[in-house]
């Protein structure tokens, strides 16, 4: 009959090992259905002024309806100010709501007569609604 040595860390590897094969035999069920659709995105951007109040040190705010928002979803387009995917203008709210968007990463640059522009940018992961506001200073 063989000798056998049986130690804690011995028990404790053999346990280890158990543990993993158990884990590694899982049953998680995977996710079913389709994948999210590509134009799942949507951008709520909000035009606002921003200035100072009759009280020093305080600010006040305004929304500015009409001014010209103009939204890229390519960089090289964006920076040389060619091909916008979209021109629109903000409602009477000062809003405009982007929606089927495919694209993660959008740029916009917001135009007004008075107050002048104002660019920035926003990154949508899919499935998911970003709401922007966009300040005068």
């Amino acid at each position: 009959m063989p000798l056998r040595v049986t130690t804690i860390a011995g028990q404790f590897t053999s346990l280890l090992g158990l543990i993993m094969l158990v884990c590694a035999c899982s049953t998680e069920e995977l996710p079913q259905g389709p994948p999210p659709p590509l134009g799942d995105r949507s951008i709520a951007l909000t035009v606002v002024d921003v200035f100072p109040s009759s009280t020093p040190g305080l600010f006040q705010d305004s929304i500015v309806a009409g001014a010209r928002v103009m939204l890229w979803d390519n960089a090289i387009n964006f920076r040389d100010s060619v091909q916008p995917r979209s021109t629109v203008f903000t409602d009477s709210l000062g809003q405009f709501l982007y929606n089927n968007l495919r694209q993660d990463q959008h740029w916009f640059r917001v135009d007004h007569p008075h107050l002048g522009n104002v660019i920035d940018s926003v990154y949508t992961p899919a499935a998911t609604h970003s709401l922007v506001e966009i300040w005068f200073p």
